[in-house]
Protein backbone atom coordinates (compact mmCIF):
# COMPACT_ATOMS: atom_id res chain seq x y z
CA UNK A 1 0.00 0.00 0.00
CA UNK A 2 1.36 3.49 -0.94
CA UNK A 3 0.32 6.49 0.85
CA UNK A 4 -1.19 9.33 -1.54
CA UNK A 5 -2.48 12.93 0.05
CA UNK A 6 -5.07 12.30 2.35
CA UNK A 7 -8.47 12.88 0.68
CA UNK A 8 -11.76 13.48 2.60
CA UNK A 9 -14.53 11.13 2.40
CA UNK A 10 -18.01 11.74 2.35
CA UNK A 11 -19.37 10.91 5.65
CA UNK A 12 -22.33 8.00 5.46
CA UNK A 13 -25.71 8.89 6.32
CA UNK A 14 -27.47 5.64 7.25
CA UNK A 15 -30.68 4.78 8.98
CA UNK A 16 -31.08 7.06 12.47
CA UNK A 17 -31.88 4.05 14.87
CA UNK A 18 -30.33 0.67 14.79
CA UNK A 19 -32.65 -2.57 16.51
CA UNK A 20 -30.88 -3.50 19.86
CA UNK A 21 -29.36 -6.41 19.26
CA UNK A 22 -30.67 -9.47 21.07
CA UNK A 23 -28.27 -11.17 23.76
CA UNK A 24 -26.50 -14.31 22.76
CA UNK A 25 -26.17 -17.36 25.09
CA UNK A 26 -22.06 -16.92 24.58
CA UNK A 27 -19.69 -14.36 23.58
CA UNK A 28 -20.04 -14.50 19.77
CA UNK A 29 -19.34 -12.70 16.73
CA UNK A 30 -22.84 -12.03 15.91
CA UNK A 31 -23.86 -10.27 12.28
CA UNK A 32 -26.78 -7.43 12.47
CA UNK A 33 -28.45 -6.33 9.07
CA UNK A 34 -31.48 -5.00 7.74
CA UNK A 35 -31.23 -6.47 4.34
CA UNK A 36 -28.60 -8.69 2.71
CA UNK A 37 -28.41 -6.13 0.14
CA UNK A 38 -28.35 -5.57 -3.72
CA UNK A 39 -25.51 -5.40 -5.85
CA UNK A 40 -24.37 -1.94 -6.11
CA UNK A 41 -21.92 0.57 -4.11
CA UNK A 42 -21.19 -0.12 -0.12
CA UNK A 43 -19.62 2.39 2.24
CA UNK A 44 -17.71 0.12 4.34
CA UNK A 45 -16.12 1.34 8.15
CA UNK A 46 -13.96 -0.54 10.32
CA UNK A 47 -13.14 0.58 13.94
CA UNK A 48 -10.26 -0.39 15.98
CA UNK A 49 -10.01 -0.94 19.61
CA UNK A 50 -7.50 0.37 22.13
CA UNK A 51 -6.27 -3.12 23.69
CA UNK A 52 -6.74 -2.29 27.08
CA UNK A 53 -10.72 -1.82 26.09
CA UNK A 54 -13.29 -3.76 27.02
CA UNK A 55 -14.09 -6.08 24.35
CA UNK A 56 -17.87 -6.83 22.88
CA UNK A 57 -20.90 -4.82 23.49
CA UNK A 58 -24.24 -4.85 25.11
CA UNK A 59 -27.38 -3.58 24.02
CA UNK A 60 -27.93 -1.33 21.49
CA UNK A 61 -25.05 -1.31 18.61
CA UNK A 62 -23.60 2.18 17.90
CA UNK A 63 -23.25 2.87 14.59
CA UNK A 64 -19.52 3.56 13.30
CA UNK A 65 -19.59 7.03 13.19
CA UNK A 66 -21.28 7.47 16.66
CA UNK A 67 -17.66 6.26 17.50
CA UNK A 68 -14.21 7.51 17.97
CA UNK A 69 -12.00 4.49 17.44
CA UNK A 70 -8.38 3.98 19.03
CA UNK A 71 -6.26 1.31 17.74
CA UNK A 72 -3.50 2.32 20.43
CA UNK A 73 -0.95 2.92 17.85
CA UNK A 74 -0.19 6.85 16.92
CA UNK A 75 0.68 6.84 12.93
CA UNK A 76 1.92 9.91 10.86
CA UNK A 77 -1.18 10.86 9.83
CA UNK A 78 -4.49 9.82 8.50
CA UNK A 79 -3.78 8.45 4.55
CA UNK A 80 -5.33 7.04 1.78
CA UNK A 81 -3.98 4.25 0.20
CA UNK A 82 -5.11 2.49 -3.22
CA UNK A 83 -4.50 -0.99 -3.92
CA UNK A 84 -4.12 -2.49 -7.44
CA UNK A 85 -6.55 -5.50 -7.34
CA UNK A 86 -6.34 -7.63 -10.30
CA UNK A 87 -9.40 -7.73 -12.33
CA UNK A 88 -10.91 -5.59 -10.01
CA UNK A 89 -11.19 -1.74 -9.80
CA UNK A 90 -8.81 -0.60 -7.73
CA UNK A 91 -9.63 -0.57 -3.95
CA UNK A 92 -9.15 2.35 -2.09
CA UNK A 93 -8.85 2.96 1.54
CA UNK A 94 -8.98 5.66 4.02
CA UNK A 95 -6.92 5.14 7.00
CA UNK A 96 -8.21 7.87 9.91
CA UNK A 97 -6.62 9.24 12.99
CA UNK A 98 -8.83 10.21 15.98
CA UNK A 99 -7.89 13.72 18.13
CA UNK A 100 -4.99 11.56 19.80
CA UNK A 101 -3.11 10.57 16.55
CA UNK A 102 -3.46 7.10 16.94
CA UNK A 103 -5.58 5.11 14.00
CA UNK A 104 -9.09 4.77 14.52
CA UNK A 105 -11.02 3.73 11.86
CA UNK A 106 -10.47 2.30 7.85
CA UNK A 107 -13.14 3.27 5.40
CA UNK A 108 -13.29 2.48 1.85
CA UNK A 109 -16.41 2.59 -0.84
CA UNK A 110 -16.62 -0.25 -3.00
CA UNK A 111 -18.78 -1.99 -5.19
CA UNK A 112 -20.44 -5.51 -4.42
CA UNK A 113 -23.33 -7.54 -4.95
CA UNK A 114 -24.18 -8.04 -1.36
CA UNK A 115 -23.31 -6.06 2.30
CA UNK A 116 -21.18 -9.59 3.35
CA UNK A 117 -19.13 -9.22 -0.09
CA UNK A 118 -17.81 -5.77 0.64
CA UNK A 119 -17.26 -6.57 3.89
CA UNK A 120 -14.76 -9.53 2.78
CA UNK A 121 -13.37 -7.59 -0.05
CA UNK A 122 -12.09 -4.68 2.06
CA UNK A 123 -11.45 -6.39 5.69
CA UNK A 124 -9.58 -9.56 3.60
CA UNK A 125 -7.38 -6.86 1.94
CA UNK A 126 -7.11 -4.52 4.70
CA UNK A 127 -6.50 -7.16 6.53
CA UNK A 128 -3.04 -8.06 5.14
CA UNK A 129 -1.46 -4.27 5.57
CA UNK A 130 -2.80 -4.64 9.05
CA UNK A 131 -1.18 -7.74 10.05
CA UNK A 132 2.61 -6.33 8.58
CA UNK A 133 1.92 -2.87 10.32
CA UNK A 134 1.69 -5.11 13.44
CA UNK A 135 4.90 -6.74 12.93
CA UNK A 136 6.82 -3.32 11.95
CA UNK A 137 5.23 -1.91 14.83
CA UNK A 138 5.08 -4.64 17.19
CA UNK A 139 1.79 -3.57 18.27
CA UNK A 140 -1.45 -5.42 18.19
CA UNK A 141 -4.08 -3.80 16.17
CA UNK A 142 -7.29 -5.19 16.79
CA UNK A 143 -10.84 -4.90 14.86
CA UNK A 144 -13.60 -3.79 17.16
CA UNK A 145 -16.23 -3.55 14.60
CA UNK A 146 -17.24 -3.94 10.70
CA UNK A 147 -20.31 -1.74 8.94
CA UNK A 148 -21.33 -1.62 5.88
CA UNK A 149 -23.99 1.23 4.37
CA UNK A 150 -25.78 0.22 1.48
CA UNK A 151 -25.49 3.47 -0.70
CA UNK A 152 -28.65 3.15 -2.34
CA UNK A 153 -30.94 2.30 0.52
CA UNK A 154 -28.49 3.44 3.39
CA UNK A 155 -29.75 -0.22 4.69
CA UNK A 156 -26.95 -1.18 7.09
CA UNK A 157 -24.98 -4.20 8.49
CA UNK A 158 -22.64 -4.48 11.13
CA UNK A 159 -20.00 -7.19 12.23
CA UNK A 160 -19.60 -7.17 16.20
CA UNK A 161 -18.32 -9.48 19.14
CA UNK A 162 -21.54 -9.33 21.33
CA UNK A 163 -20.99 -10.33 25.28
CA UNK A 164 -23.04 -13.42 26.18
CA UNK A 165 -25.90 -13.63 28.41
CA UNK A 166 -25.74 -13.27 32.25
CA UNK A 167 -25.86 -16.80 33.62
CA UNK A 168 -26.97 -17.76 36.80
CA UNK A 169 -25.58 -20.32 39.71
CA UNK A 170 -28.26 -21.35 41.83
CA UNK A 171 -26.18 -24.01 43.47
CA UNK A 172 -22.85 -23.22 44.39
CA UNK A 173 -20.33 -26.12 43.29
CA UNK A 174 -18.07 -27.65 46.80
CA UNK A 175 -15.17 -25.71 47.57
CA UNK A 176 -12.49 -27.88 47.77
CA UNK A 177 -8.81 -29.07 46.52
CA UNK A 178 -9.02 -30.71 42.74
CA UNK A 179 -7.18 -33.72 41.39
CA UNK A 180 -4.16 -31.86 38.99
CA UNK A 181 -6.19 -33.34 36.05
CA UNK A 182 -9.69 -31.41 36.75
CA UNK A 183 -7.55 -28.35 37.66
CA UNK A 184 -6.16 -28.40 35.11
CA UNK A 185 -9.56 -29.05 32.51
CA UNK A 186 -11.46 -26.65 34.65
CA UNK A 187 -8.63 -23.58 34.19
CA UNK A 188 -8.68 -24.30 30.24
CA UNK A 189 -12.13 -24.44 29.78
CA UNK A 190 -12.47 -21.36 31.29
CA UNK A 191 -9.72 -19.61 29.42
CA UNK A 192 -11.99 -20.66 26.53
CA UNK A 193 -14.60 -19.53 27.51
CA UNK A 194 -12.99 -15.86 28.86
CA UNK A 195 -11.17 -15.68 25.38
CA UNK A 196 -13.10 -13.54 22.56
CA UNK A 197 -10.30 -14.81 20.22
CA UNK A 198 -12.14 -17.32 18.16
CA UNK A 199 -8.86 -19.38 17.17
CA UNK A 200 -7.99 -19.45 20.91
CA UNK A 201 -11.16 -20.18 22.38
CA UNK A 202 -11.40 -23.37 20.08
CA UNK A 203 -7.73 -24.74 20.60
CA UNK A 204 -8.84 -23.90 24.74
CA UNK A 205 -12.04 -25.83 24.49
CA UNK A 206 -10.06 -28.60 21.87
CA UNK A 207 -7.22 -29.41 24.66
CA UNK A 208 -10.30 -30.38 27.07
CA UNK A 209 -11.14 -32.60 24.60
CA UNK A 210 -7.51 -34.53 23.90
CA UNK A 211 -7.04 -34.38 27.58
CA UNK A 212 -10.41 -36.31 28.74
CA UNK A 213 -9.50 -38.89 26.42
CA UNK A 214 -6.10 -39.61 27.64
CA UNK A 215 -7.57 -39.60 31.10
CA UNK A 216 -10.02 -41.56 30.49
CA UNK A 217 -7.91 -44.23 29.00
CA UNK A 218 -5.81 -44.45 32.23
CA UNK A 219 -9.61 -44.75 34.63
CA UNK A 220 -11.32 -47.33 32.14
CA UNK A 221 -8.73 -49.76 32.89
CA UNK A 222 -8.57 -49.22 36.45
CA UNK A 223 -12.45 -49.50 36.54
CA UNK A 224 -12.03 -52.74 34.68
CA UNK A 225 -9.54 -54.60 37.04
CA UNK A 226 -11.95 -53.43 40.09
CA UNK A 227 -14.80 -55.25 38.32
CA UNK A 228 -16.57 -52.32 37.59
CA UNK A 229 -18.29 -51.65 34.44
CA UNK A 230 -16.11 -49.10 32.25
CA UNK A 231 -18.60 -47.97 29.85
CA UNK A 232 -20.66 -45.17 30.02
CA UNK A 233 -23.29 -43.40 27.40
CA UNK A 234 -21.70 -42.37 24.54
CA UNK A 235 -21.62 -38.67 24.05
CA UNK A 236 -24.11 -37.10 20.91
CA UNK A 237 -23.55 -33.83 19.46
CA UNK A 238 -26.43 -31.86 20.35
CA UNK A 239 -28.30 -28.67 18.40
CA UNK A 240 -27.69 -26.23 21.36
CA UNK A 241 -26.50 -22.97 20.86
CA UNK A 242 -27.83 -23.02 16.60
CA UNK A 243 -24.85 -24.93 15.54
CA UNK A 244 -27.17 -27.15 13.63
CA UNK A 245 -27.29 -24.11 11.00
CA UNK A 246 -23.60 -24.64 10.26
CA UNK A 247 -23.02 -28.01 10.93
CA UNK A 248 -26.74 -29.83 10.29
CA UNK A 249 -24.23 -33.03 9.63
CA UNK A 250 -22.84 -33.58 13.01
CA UNK A 251 -25.56 -33.22 15.08
CA UNK A 252 -26.94 -36.78 16.42
CA UNK A 253 -23.31 -37.66 15.66
CA UNK A 254 -21.30 -39.20 18.26
CA UNK A 255 -18.41 -36.69 20.05
CA UNK A 256 -15.57 -38.76 19.20
CA UNK A 257 -16.64 -38.58 15.49
CA UNK A 258 -17.41 -35.19 15.40
CA UNK A 259 -14.15 -33.91 17.44
CA UNK A 260 -12.06 -35.89 14.93
CA UNK A 261 -13.55 -33.65 12.12
CA UNK A 262 -12.35 -31.00 14.37
CA UNK A 263 -9.19 -31.61 14.64
CA UNK A 264 -8.62 -31.68 10.73
CA UNK A 265 -10.50 -28.81 9.77
CA UNK A 266 -10.09 -26.53 13.26
CA UNK A 267 -7.36 -27.63 15.37
CA UNK A 268 -4.40 -28.44 13.20
CA UNK A 269 -4.74 -25.24 11.20
CA UNK A 270 -4.92 -22.88 13.71
CA UNK A 271 -2.36 -25.00 15.68
CA UNK A 272 0.35 -25.35 11.96
CA UNK A 273 -0.83 -23.12 9.99
CA UNK A 274 2.20 -22.13 8.31
CA UNK A 275 3.60 -23.65 5.68
CA UNK A 276 5.85 -23.30 2.81
CA UNK A 277 3.78 -25.55 0.68
CA UNK A 278 0.85 -24.24 2.02
CA UNK A 279 -0.62 -21.47 4.22
CA UNK A 280 -3.45 -23.59 6.22
CA UNK A 281 -5.03 -20.13 8.18
CA UNK A 282 -4.60 -16.72 7.73
CA UNK A 283 -6.32 -14.78 10.36
CA UNK A 284 -6.29 -11.80 8.89
CA UNK A 285 -9.66 -12.95 6.78
CA UNK A 286 -12.75 -12.25 7.75
CA UNK A 287 -14.36 -15.79 6.44
CA UNK A 288 -11.80 -17.72 8.22
CA UNK A 289 -12.73 -15.76 11.40
CA UNK A 290 -16.35 -15.70 10.68
CA UNK A 291 -15.61 -20.03 10.03
CA UNK A 292 -14.00 -20.28 13.83
CA UNK A 293 -16.24 -18.68 15.36
CA UNK A 294 -19.11 -21.15 14.30
CA UNK A 295 -16.83 -23.87 15.02
CA UNK A 296 -16.49 -22.60 18.75
CA UNK A 297 -19.83 -23.67 20.29
CA UNK A 298 -19.28 -27.09 18.48
CA UNK A 299 -15.79 -27.89 20.70
CA UNK A 300 -17.39 -26.25 23.40
CA UNK A 301 -20.23 -28.44 23.56
CA UNK A 302 -17.93 -31.52 23.38
CA UNK A 303 -15.55 -29.92 25.67
CA UNK A 304 -18.14 -29.84 28.28
CA UNK A 305 -19.54 -33.14 27.94
CA UNK A 306 -16.04 -34.82 27.96
CA UNK A 307 -15.07 -33.33 31.43
CA UNK A 308 -18.83 -34.58 33.00
CA UNK A 309 -18.47 -37.70 31.11
CA UNK A 310 -14.76 -38.06 33.03
CA UNK A 311 -16.11 -36.65 36.68
CA UNK A 312 -18.78 -39.78 36.53
CA UNK A 313 -16.27 -42.48 35.67
CA UNK A 314 -13.51 -41.24 38.01
CA UNK A 315 -15.73 -41.13 40.92
CA UNK A 316 -16.71 -44.68 40.61
CA UNK A 317 -12.93 -45.09 41.83
CA UNK A 318 -13.44 -43.43 44.98
CA UNK A 319 -12.50 -40.27 46.51
CA UNK A 320 -8.95 -41.35 47.41
CA UNK A 321 -5.96 -40.34 45.90
CA UNK A 322 -5.69 -43.44 42.70
CA UNK A 323 -1.65 -42.99 42.14
CA UNK A 324 -1.77 -44.60 38.61
CA UNK A 325 -3.69 -41.39 37.83
CA UNK A 326 -0.65 -39.08 38.59
CA UNK A 327 -2.74 -38.10 41.91
CA UNK A 328 -0.81 -37.08 44.91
Amino acid sequence: MQPQSPQPRAPAEPQPTVTPLPVPEYTELVTIRQTAGEPGDYDVTIVFRHPIQASGMDGRIPLAEERDGDSGLRIPGPITATLRLEGLPDLVIYLATNSTGRLAKAASTVAASTAGEAVSLVQNHLGVYLSRLCFESDAPITIDQVQAVEVSTRHITQHVVVRGRTRTVNAMPEIRVESPFFRAAFSVYREGLNSTNPYYSLLCFYRVIEGCQQYLSLVAPLIKNRGMAPTSEPLIVEDLDGISQDFPSWIGKRCNAVSQALLKDFRVPVAHGLSVAETLHAADQVDQESKYWKAVPVARQIARKSITQTMTMRKKLGTGIVSELGET
